[in-house]
């Protein structure tokens, strides 16, 4: 499955676990480890690309991707190429961190 330009309108972005560009990743990655799990097997990896300036980079390496690849040039800017390696221990991290940050407020 590949999930092709995901945005959130600048007015709803914010940041956080709560933020609509998180849930929208989020509900995702479950989505497709649900699908994956019906066919017996397990969502173990995922790759993702996106402009070396797209705020959203910081984004994902918040879920724990990191850059594996930086191509100059490809499209109309520099595109960087990420992996999320153990996915479920990945967003079990990303979860526990935002939720001990909210505690410790």
């Amino acid at each position: 499955m590949e999930l092709e330009q995901i945005a959130v309108h600048p007015n709803a972005r914010s940041t956080g676990i709560s933020s609509i560009g998180t849930q929208m990743i989020l509900r995702s990655i479950v989505l497709v480890a649900e699908k994956i799990a019906e066919r017996g097997a397990k969502l173990g990896h995922v790759l993702g690309s996106t402009r070396v300036d797209n705020r959203s980079l910081k984004l994902y390496q918040k879920f724990g991707a990191q850059k594996i690849l930086a191509v100059p040039g490809l499209f109309t800017a520099d595109e960087v190429f990420l992996v999320v390696h153990k996915v479920d221990e990945s967003i079990a991290n990303y979860k526990k961190k935002k939720l001990s940050k909210k505690d410790h407020r």
